[in-house]
């Protein structure tokens, strides 16, 4: 299994999306976690990946967006899906 595979099948399943992602783009990377893009042509997800091991620091960063979005201040981008796969979180 190629390492975006289970990013893809995840963000597929999503309820609201239609999405059935083919190209994998990275845009960052620092000592902890890198980022990408995927996208399929017509939709575009943001992907921040870690090490397994840092699964409750994203976790973190998830409640983090969620009360912004609640706030109502900010525009914030919706979390789609996360958790664990493989050696990711």
């Amino acid at each position: 299994m190629k390492s975006g595979d289970c990013i893809f099948d995840a963000i597929s399943k999503a309820p609201s999306t239609k999405f059935s992602g083919v190209h994998l783009r990275p845009i960052g990377r620092d000592k902890v976690s890198d980022t990408q893009i995927i996208s399929d042509g017509y939709e575009e997800y943001f992907i921040k990946r870690a090490a397994a091991d840092a699964v409750q620091r994203l976790v973190a960063e998830v409640e983090g967006l969620e009360a912004l979005r609640k706030a109502n201040g900010l525009t914030v981008p919706r979390v789609i899906v996360s958790g664990r796969a493989g050696t990711w979180s």
